[in-house]
């Protein structure tokens, strides 16, 4: 029997799929089915992150892992043709990742200012130029347009940055971060500026400070405050135009860390607590972004815990259930190609799937499990109505979804 929507609801669901309100979850994701890891360099292209080197607290290392977002699995790629190192610094340009700077040794003796290109489509490395503001490592980066701006770091201590056009592969220095030396920043870009926050310039001193560069007229300009500790090692991500910072840890012997999330507003110039991250409390992460997630993989929790787990932090933007925090789906990656992940927040639902014309064309119960992927290879490009129930058909959402 051939379902159809009623194109009053068609036209409902359409002025809900615009609706600008955001909202954001944070779901576990697969752990990397490796040796747990700090400072591993990240990077995305796609819908697939990728983490490059890191400390096991045992072994320095050069390998390459792929996360592909959408069978929610790794997978092991070509190695780092450089040194094994960690806290180096890793972007992403055009389809292509970078991954610069680091540290070769467990007790610093080796600091690295090499630069090596990753192509995925044929999972191979080539070095580039390389980085001339001098070795080091705990270095900040950010993308702004066609080029990334590397700087800060140690060893000794910098405020220097410089800019990389990887279509000249060309490095070309800019102004210095005015507040002063800092390692272990965060940096992040959004409406096309880029910010530097957090950071240490000693151990026993600690930023909270937010600061923002402008390419068009080469200058920083200092913004607000996180509203909350200094800290160092902290992480920052931007997914769909919005940024949250969080994390990170303060001191030596003993060391505090933090779990509290913020969301930052570029235009208005401001933070407002958002979340309290579920994982362990760390240092170190690696983290990626890719359509409408940010992920915090890996990093290390204490003195000597080193981990391997991976947490994504989810756009489910007008899918929260009658504004009810607790019961949600999120669909993702919208738009999709080959496959749709849908996670829900019951165990127990069922996914349907209709065309334009309100013809079913897909539908599956779900029982015992918060995750169900549906095979789109075969579907048509175009877009769809994807329809989520639970607890009996009492609770559902449908959302809009393009395969492309």
């Amino acid at each position: 029997m051939k379902t159809k929507l009623p194109w009053c609801l068609l036209f409902l669901l359409l002025k809900s799929v615009d609706s600008s309100s955001q909202n954001y979850v944070w779901t576990q994701k697969a752990s990397l089915p490796s040796q747990p890891r700090m400072g591993a360099a990240g990077f995305s292209i796609g819908n697939k992150g990728y983490a490059v080197g890191g400390y096991t607290g045992i072994a320095v290392l050069k390998e390459t892992w792929e996360y592909d977002s959408q069978t929610n699995t790794w997978s092991q790629k070509a190695d780092l043709p450089g040194s094994v190192r960690y806290n180096a610094s890793g972007f992403a340009i055009n389809n292509k990742g970078y991954v610069c700077l680091g540290w070769a040794t467990t007790n610093g003796s080796v600091q690295l200012s090499d630069l090596w290109e990753y192509d995925q489509a044929g999972n191979t490395w080539t070095a580039k130029a390389p980085f001339p503001g001098g070795a080091r490592y705990t270095a900040s980066a950010f993308v702004i347009g066609n080029a990334a701006y590397v700087g800060l770091g140690y060893q000794p201590l910098y405020n220097d940055f410089y800019r990389y056009e990887p279509a000249l592969n060309l490095w070309t220095q800019v102004a210095s971060l005015p507040s002063g030396v800092r390692q272990s920043a965060s940096g992040f870009s959004i409406g096309g500026y880029g910010y530097i926050t957090c950071g240490s310039p000693n151990f026993s001193t600690y930023y909270k400070d937010l600061w923002q560069y402008d390419p068009s007229s080469n200058s920083w300009i200092q913004k607000s405050d996180l509203p909350s500790n200094e800290r160092f090692s902290a992480v920052a991500l931007t997914i769909n135009n919005d940024v949250f910072v969080g994390l990170g840890v303060v001191g030596l012997s003993p060391q505090i860390y933090f779990n509290d999330v913020y969301f930052y507003d570029y235009l208005s110039d401001t933070f407002t607590p958002h979340s309290i991250f579920p994982g362990l409390t760390r240092s170190s992460a690696s983290t990626f972004e890719m359509a409408n997630a940010g992920y915090v993989a890996f990093g290390k929790s204490g003195s000597s815990t080193f981990l391997n787990d991976n947490w994504a932090l989810i756009d489910v933007t007008g899918i929260f259930i009658d504004g009810n925090s607790k019961a949600y789906v999120n669909v993702t990656p919208n738009p999709f190609s080959e496959s749709l992940i849908i996670t829900s927040s019951f165990s127990n639902f069922k996914i349907e799937l209709f065309d334009l014309n309100g013809k079913l064309i897909f539908n599956k119960l779900i029982e015992h499990h918060y995750e169900a992927k549906i095979d789109s290879k075969a579907l048509p490009k175009g877009p769809y109505f994807l329809k989520w129930s639970a607890m009996k058909g009492t609770i559902h959402k449908t959302i809009r979804v393009i395969k492309i």
